[in-house]
C-alpha cells in the first residue's frame, strides 16, 4: 500500500491474480506518473473508498473471487461519482466487451494481457475524461 502523500492520480487496482497485480505495479510504479493502490478483493478496495480515500480512476478484474468487477465498480461510482472506472479481463469476446462498456458508468476495457502502454493509455484518457 502507498503511505505517501503526493499530487500524482491515485489509482485502485483491484485484481485477485497476483502475478498480474505484480506486473502492474512494477510498469506503472516505475512510470513515476501515478500514485498507486493495489489490492486482491473487492471488500478491500470499498472499504478504503468508504474509510473517505478517494481515487480518480479505478481498474478491475472482471473475474474476481466472490464478485463481479462491474458490480464492484458500480459499487465504487456510487460512493464516488468522480471516479473513471475500468475493467481488465482476459476472458472477453468482442461481445462481451460491448455489453461491458453499454454500462455507462464504465469507462473502458482492457483484454489481458495488455502492455503497460496499452494500461497507462487508458489510465491517462480516464483521467482526462474527468479533467483530471
Amino acid at each position: 500500500m502507498t503511505s505517501k502523500l503526493t499530487n500524482k492520480p491515485k489509482i485502485l487496482i483491484v485484481d485477485d491474480d497476483v502475478i498480474t497485480l505484480t506486473v502492474i505495479k512494477r510498469f506503472l510504479r516505475t512510470t513515476g506518473q501515478f500514485d498507486i493502490e493495489i489490492v486482491e478483493d473487492a471488500s478491500s478496495g470499498l472499504a478504503l473508498i468508504e474509510s473517505g480515500r478517494h481515487f480518480q480512476v479505478a481498474i478491475s478484474d472482471m473475474a474476481l473471487v466472490g464478485a463481479n468487477g462491474i458490480d464492484f465498480l458500480r459499487r465504487v461510482k456510487e460512493l464516488s461519482p468522480s471516479t473513471s472506472c475500468v475493467i481488465i479481463s482476459g476472458f472477453l469476446s468482442n461481445g462481451a466487451e460491448k455489453e461491458i462498456l453499454n454500462h455507462d458508468f464504465i469507462f473502458g476495457v482492457l483484454t489481458k494481457p495488455c502492455t503497460g502502454q496499452q494500461l497507462s493509455d487508458i489510465i491517462t484518457s480516464a483521467l482526462r475524461q474527468n479533467g483530471n
